[in-house]
């Protein structure tokens, strides 16, 4: 069994890398072979929208991000950890969660139901990391994997979570934990009150009197001031979903698009376009 480790700090030996070691050292102390990566180190453009990974089975990017499905790929669970500058985890994450759709050929193999991960947020207070878990998590779960738990840990100095003997005891455990979850000797932990029961997620966004998991999407009412979410629901990032999501929004779209080249392409002459 293989736990890959990638940090997204661009420093070395901080708080992330710290605690993300600390959980491959925990997957490792129940049998785990683990592996570390920077995420620094890969070359990773932004998405640019043109759906080839779609239409065509491959995206026409030519940089490191093939080889990081490679090696996800390779993993049966993922530590990812992140530190958070302004209410969420660093923009190499997001610019990587764009660009997972080029799993899309994968997806039978990369099944949440069968790959686990934890994630670790970093932070200086919890007031001003309202968003880097969640974001984080959903990293995981655009390269399929299923979420076992998440931590966050707060430390504003570099190496400062060194300090913190309980975080790194928790560090240490979830790592250790995933690898028991993936083998089927623990159950993942439910989640808590007013957490979205298939992601975990504490983010919720109100449309119209209706409320819905903004990770998700699943769908949840409001009862004696808790929210209750709604029973047997496919949230977004199973298999099933996002298979069904291509075949009946993304591929279908193509054609809705070409019926309204003509009046796209008139009207964007009044932009230089």
């Amino acid at each position: 069994m293989k736990i890959l480790g990638i940090s997204f700090s661009a420093r070395d030996k901080g708080n992330t890398d710290i605690l993300v070691i600390t959980a491959l050292r925990g997957a490792a102390s129940a049998g785990a072979s683990t592996e570390f990566l920077k995420a620094k180190d890969l070359n990773i453009e932004y998405c640019r929208g043109c759906l080839s990974c779609i239409y065509k089975g491959k995206c026409p990017i030519d940089d490191d991000l093939y080889k990081f499905i490679e090696t996800v790929k390779s993993a049966n669970g993922i530590v990812a950890g992140a530190p958070t500058y302004l209410f969420g985890p660093t923009g190499k994450v997001k610019t990587m969660i764009d660009r997972s759709l080029t799993i899309s050929p994968f997806l039978e193999e990369m099944d949440p139901e069968k790959r686990l991960g934890i994630t670790i947020s970093v932070a200086g207070n919890p007031l001003w990391n309202p968003m880097g878990s969640e974001i984080l998590n959903q990293f995981l779960l655009s390269y399929g994997f299923g979420l076992y738990d998440f931590l966050a840990g707060y430390a504003p100095g570099p190496g400062e979570v060194l300090l913190n003997d309980e975080l790194l005891e928790n560090a240490y455990r979830l790592g250790k934990e995933l690898v028991l979850a993936l083998r089927k000797e623990i159950e993942p932990p439910k989640a808590k009150e007013n957490q979205c029961p298939y992601c975990k997620s504490r983010l919720i966004k109100f449309e119209d009197s209706k409320i819905y998991c903004a990770l998700c999407l699943a769908p949840a009412e409001l009862h004696d001031g808790k929210l209750v979410f709604a029973e047997n629901y496919e949230p977004f990032w199973t298999r099933n979903h996002r298979i069904n999501h291509i075949n009946d929004w993304i591929i279908p779209s193509r054609d809705r698009f070409l019926t309204k080249i003509k009046d796209i392409k008139e009207k964007a002459k009044h932009f230089n376009l």
